[in-house]
């Protein structure tokens, strides 16, 4: 008679990979934790300050200044490849201290979240609200929550899963949505998990404390070598495209 020989296989378990990018609490910079600092104009008239606590950034002497803080997959070694198909989470610590905007589609602080397939979301950060980068149109304001932004420094839980996102403060949720391509503007918006911490416009400013940045991420098994092979972008090369108009 024949042997019938059955054949297992064991699939590889998706590890959570938590990465912290910077932390405050060492009484140094983001950029001396591996963050890209970049500011246009250079020198310019952005001011970056070392507090005890974190950092403060200000951009307000100029509203067409423009400043902050990259995390780039293959770039900054703590950035995890981010997966929205398993689900991703950005932690951050931020107090707006103060803001103007020259029109309702922008914002003098930003944070951008897009994961492995250029997808995530933007979110303009004003005194009195939180809001969302639309992107059709592009880089209009879309679903926004009324929020003091300016009452402490905040932490906050910015989830992204599946096709929507989630920002949380504390217990609270303060906004969710659909995830956006922002990805025809071009580059940074063409880049995989990439972040983004600080005033990206030449039509507002803001002054603001940053304290934390982590990520917690569950890696698609096979593509973090792959990607650690292939990625090669630079920030400063993303920031120079971001002189179109916005």
């Amino acid at each position: 008679m024949g042997w019938i020989v059955g054949a297992t296989v064991l699939a590889v378990p998706r590890m959570v990979s938590a990465a912290t990018l910077y932390d405050g609490s060492a009484v140094n910079r983001p950029s001396d934790q591996g963050m890209i600092y970049q500011r246009e104009p250079s020198p310019g008239s952005a001011v970056e300050t070392q507090l005890a606590n974190g950092v403060r950034l200000d951009t307000t002497a100029a509203t067409s200044d423009k400043a902050g803080y990259f995390g780039i997959f293959g770039v900054n070694p703590a950035v995890p490849v981010m997966d929205r198909s398993v689900g991703f989470t950005v932690t951050f610590d931020l107090k707006l201290i103060s803001e103007a905007h020259e029109n309702a589609n922008r914002a003098g602080l930003s944070v951008i979240a897009l994961g492995s397939d250029k997808k995530g979301i933007e979110l303009g950060f004003w005194a009195n609200e939180i809001w969302a980068q639309s992107d059709s149109p592009i880089f209009t304001h879309a679903e926004g929550a009324a929020f003091d932004t300016t009452s402490g420094l905040l932490r906050y839980d910015l989830t992204v899963s599946g096709n929507s996102y989630t920002l949380m403060q504390g217990a609270s949720t303060v906004l969710t949505g659909a995830v956006r391509d922002y990805s025809s503007f071009g580059l940074p918006y063409t880049q995989q998990n990439f972040l983004f911490v600080g005033d990206d416009t030449t039509s507002a400013a803001g002054s603001f404390e940053f304290a934390y940045l982590a990520v917690s991420a569950v890696p698609e098994p096979g593509t973090l070598g792959l990607l650690l092979g292939g990625f090669g972008v630079l920030a400063g090369a993303a920031w120079r495209q971001r002189r179109a108009p916005r």
